[in-house]
């Protein structure tokens, strides 16, 4: 049966049957491929040792909440030095090993996770025909890997609230890429300057006034340019201009 147009990898991928009931279209589908390779050493092999069903849930198709019956195959191991004896046969675009969704129904759910977060993109994908949780989102989204970003040269430092008046630590961010790149557990000098000595790229250091960040960045990269943003000049020029008033109030006439 032909069904390009819904199949995660329709090359290698052949559907035996369709059956919708109660909103759920069931695809029963099984490999098109000859041969497989092993994962461990990749040799090739066509010699079936047994079969078995995986359960995988996929994107939604016209409203259809989509489930993929797959008969996958377990194979013998040709090469003779190879420890894995039996392996089963592994489609990436598919699913990963274990997995009990699509790749692409996975990815299309982080992305969800990631603009929405949990419980908040959980509606969202139950309303798209892609039932889920928000822990489930969750969980996707701690199992993602995240590349090491690279060492900013402009660096942003300024204090952030756990716990509104009792704990606070320290936000970093890159202000040339615009976005967060690391949390401090404290606001203190040891720990900024702790973080600097290991990026030693940072050219410049737009910085809270708190004298505890000039002395942290000041030994952990004394090479920097310290600076204040906009923000912190405002707040500057605000509290020169209330000293300021204070102190000439009387002289105003109160006509």
């Amino acid at each position: 049966m032909r069904f390009a147009a819904a199949s995660p990898e329709p090359e290698s991928l052949i559907c035996r049957s369709v059956q919708v009931e109660d909103g759920v279209a069931t695809l029963l589908v099984e490999s098109g491929r000859q041969t497989a390779h092993c994962p461990s050493c990749g040799e090739p092999s066509r010699r079936v040792h047994s079969r078995y069903v995986r359960n995988l849930k996929d994107l939604s198709w016209h409203g259809l909440q989509v489930r993929l019956v797959w008969r996958s195959r377990k194979l013998f191991c040709r090469n003779a030095g190879c420890q894995q004896r039996v392996f089963t046969e592994r489609l990436p675009k598919v699913a990963q090993p274990h997995a009990r969704q699509t790749t692409r129904s996975e990815e299309a759910l982080r992305a969800i996770a990631m603009a929405c977060g949990g419980l908040p993109g959980a509606r969202p994908a139950n309303r798209l025909g892609m039932a889920t949780s928000g822990d489930s989102l969750l969980r996707l989204l701690r199992r993602a890997g995240h590349k090491k970003p690279a060492c900013p040269q402009v660096l942003g430092v300024d204090d952030i609230a756990f716990r509104k008046r009792a704990t606070y630590g320290t936000i970093l961010c890159d202000l040339v890429r615009r976005r967060p790149i690391h949390l401090l557990p404290e606001r203190s000098k040891e720990s900024l300057s702790a973080w600097l000595s290991k990026h030693s790229g940072v050219k410049i250091i737009s910085r809270d006034r708190g004298e505890y960040y000039r002395q942290g960045a000041s030994e952990g990269a004394p090479h920097a340019l310290q600076v204040a943003d906009r923000w912190h000049l405002l707040c500057n020029l605000r509290e020169a201009l209330v000293r300021w008033l204070g102190r000439c109030s009387r002289e105003w006439p109160m006509d």
